[in-house]
């Protein structure tokens, strides 16, 4: 099993860096869909932290999980 989750990493107001992830991304995510999202939490302040509103964005990217069931008995 494959699991894509789309991970944003975003500073909040005390400088830390925090991550925000989507699980189940499709495919064609685009970098300007991708910096579009992002924009729209920072300017709507959509996430609160202990350190304050999301304030600036820092990373993205995919990441991608493969998962091998392992038959037991």
């Amino acid at each position: 099993m494959v699991e894509k989750s789309l991970v944003m990493g975003f500073e909040n107001e005390l400088g830390k860096k925090v991550n925000v992830s989507v699980k189940d991304v499709i495919d064609e995510v685009t970098s300007d869909k991708a910096n579009e999202i992002m924009d729209l939490i920072v300017s709507k302040k959509v996430f609160k932290t202990d350190g304050g509103f999301l304030v600036k964005k820092v990373s993205c990217g995919i990441v991608t999980k493969e998962t091998t069931e392992i038959s037991i008995r």
